[in-house]
């Protein structure tokens, strides 16, 4: 297991690859990132608010970030702008 995460952690949902970064970098996701990504993954609508600092620009694009490179990997991600 990864430093930072835990057992049944949201970051399990993520590429080995991005939560090993993320691990590596943050150690552990914070309150907005641990409400926000199983919300974002469903493609429910979310609202996140909280403190300056606190995750939000990371909780919005880290899914994003996760999804193109397992699209890359399988193939499906055209190679466009």
């Amino acid at each position: 297991m990864v430093q930072g995460a835990t057992a049944g952690s949201v970051l399990d949902a993520f590429h080995p690859m991005v939560r090993d970064w993320f691990c590596g970098r943050f150690g552990a996701p914070t309150y907005a990132q641990d409400d926000g990504w199983p919300a974002i993954r469903t493609g429910e609508d979310c609202l996140i608010a909280a403190p300056t600092g606190s995750g939000k620009t990371l909780t919005a694009f880290l899914a994003g970030i996760d999804e193109l490179i397992r699209e890359g990997e399988q193939g499906e991600l055209p190679d466009e702008v």
